[in-house]
């Protein structure tokens, strides 16, 4: 059930069939495949949530015990002497066996509907745990790829330096010779130092991924991960996208707020019946002997009724009723919010796929266009027919665009990584939670 109108189908399509489960596969690394499952099983907020499915599935059995009589029982014995001028005047023993036995009869189906609310609450915690594994397996894959895209554009810088210092090398040659100027050595001088500049901020931005990836397999030190990744793999293939309404059943943290409204609805039973009369069943039988031989005592049971039932309160409990119902709405809009929420993150995702495929395109054609100028500015230097500052340029620009590409299909490849987390795509979890 949609608690809002969805559309038919989303503004964008991916035209897509590959699966949406085990999706990061498809980047065919071993290493990827072996820190998505180790993070699973390792990461703490995904401990965290298994614990809070537990506490949610032990408040159901609690509250399901209540269906049934409670049977209590003690024993105790003792033993009292007492003494008179050094002698033992009195020696005396007595013993005692209690049971007793409680029932409350659930008349209005209080009992149950509390039941009821707690189960959806437990289904709905278990949802939330596949949601955290959803959002953990996005995260790892995308720090994996942050330090693959940080290596790639390392390497492409280094190669930039050794080309512009190459560069230098032969401009001071040329300078020695007479044939450039000394302005022309320290332009290329400042190119250097250019590219040199940019290769501190890229390693430490692999050095903070590294740091991220251990926390997210729950380690604080990154020296004991082994990445390999030393450049940006080729686009995952795009999945079926389907309808907008197939999000209803294939996202967790849609049905998870989902199960929480009807939870909250069953708690509005529970505080409705709590204005209604309430009967509870009591028996006690109770043994009692002077030895320790209770076999041969005397015994005394009783049986007894409460009925009890709401006279005066001043408005308590209707405002309990309230308070239920006013938490209903609140689910309500939660659900509501959750479903569109789940829509635009599909959306979004296709928006922004298309947008990077588009830009790539774009930026390829600009870099081709980008060499073709650097040659001929060249050509036009060495021939005498231009300044070697045109060629600075376009050594300058060609190179901001190959680092301006490994950007681009990095955001690319973070994108797919979205549509599958909006699409409810991660690896299967058991339904125990792990001990």
């Amino acid at each position: 059930m949609s608690p809002v109108d969805l559309p038919a189908s989303y503004a964008w399509t991916a035209h897509g069939t590959a699966p949406v489960n085990a999706w990061w596969k498809a980047f065919n690394s071993q290493e990827l495949n072996r820190l998505v499952d180790k993070a699973v099983d390792e990461n703490l907020d995904i401990r965290s949530s298994w614990a809070r499915l537990r506490q949610a599935r032990a408040t159901a059995v609690q509250t399901r015990a209540r269906l049934f009589p409670s049977l209590d029982t003690s024993l105790e014995g003792s033993r009292t002497r007492t003494y008179r001028d050094g002698n033992m005047a009195t020696d005396s023993k007595s013993s005692s066996l209690d049971l007793a036995a409680s029932y409350e009869l659930d008349l209005w189906g209080k009992i149950r509907s509390g039941y009821t609310a707690d189960q959806y609450s437990a289904r709905a915690a278990h949802e939330d745990v596949r949601s955290a594994a959803i959002s953990l397996t996005g995260e790892v894959v995308d720090t994996w790829l942050q330090i693959a895209a940080q290596r790639h554009e390392i390497r492409v810088v280094q190669e930039q330096v050794a080309t512009n210092e190459q560069l230098l090398r032969l401009q001071t040659t040329r300078f020695e010779k007479g044939m450039a100027s000394a302005l022309d050595v320290t332009q290329q001088q400042e190119l250097v130092a250019s590219s040199r500049s940019a290769l501190p901020p890229l390693q430490a931005g692999e050095k903070v991924a590294m740091n991220k990836l251990a926390l997210l397999l729950g380690k604080a030190d990154p020296h004991f991960l082994t990445v390999t990744a030393q450049s940006l793999p080729d686009p995952a293939p795009l999945p079926e996208t389907g309808i907008p309404a197939d999000l209803l059943m294939s996202r967790p943290d849609v049905r998870a707020a989902y199960y929480r409204l009807r939870s909250a609805d069953w708690e509005v039973s529970v505080a409705l019946t709590d204005r209604l009369p309430s009967l509870s069943l009591s028996a006690r039988t109770a043994l009692k002997s002077d030895s320790f031989k209770l076999a041969w005592g005397d015994w005394l049971t009783r049986l007894g009724a409460n009925l009890t039932a709401p006279l005066f309160e001043a408005g308590a409990r209707q405002a309990e009723v309230d308070r239920a119902e006013a938490k209903v709405e609140e689910h309500l809009a939660e659900y509501a919010a959750t479903v569109l929420g789940a829509v635009m993150e599909v959306q979004d995702a296709l928006a922004n796929i298309s947008g990077h495929q588009e830009r790539i395109a774009r930026l390829q054609d600009e870099l081709a266009a980008a060499v073709q100028a650097r040659r001929q500015s060249r050509l036009r230097y060495l021939k005498g027919q231009s300044d070697y500052l045109n060629f600075i340029t376009q050594q300058r620009n060609v190179q901001g665009l190959q680092r301006n590409l490994i950007a681009a299909r990095a955001d690319l490849l973070s994108s797919q990584i979205v549509l599958y987390r909006a699409l409810g795509g991660g690896k299967p979890l058991p339904f125990e939670p792990p001990r």
